[in-house]
């Protein structure tokens, strides 16, 4: 890169510095074999809580996501 202008934001050896996107924890995205963890664990007799805490997320996250599963009394199917 000598000798070139860099029309962006760059370090102070000429390189691209890379573009953040965002502040803060990227969004929570749920997926299928988690959901049936939750399941799983509700199935056993987990609190909310414990299974927050069993897949890595907050109980406000937990509720967003897999509200209904935490919900569902221990049915049979």
């Amino acid at each position: 890169m000598r000798g070139e202008y860099c029309y962006t934001q760059c370090d102070l050896f000429g390189a691209p510095i890379p573009v953040r996107r965002g502040r803060g924890r990227p969004a929570y995205v749920p997926d299928e074999a988690t959901r049936r963890r939750v399941v799983e664990l509700r199935r056993g007799g987990a609190t909310a809580a414990a299974i927050a805490v069993a897949i890595g997320i907050g109980r406000t996250t937990l509720y967003q996501f897999y509200g209904a599963e935490v919900r569902k009394e221990n049915d049979d199917g």
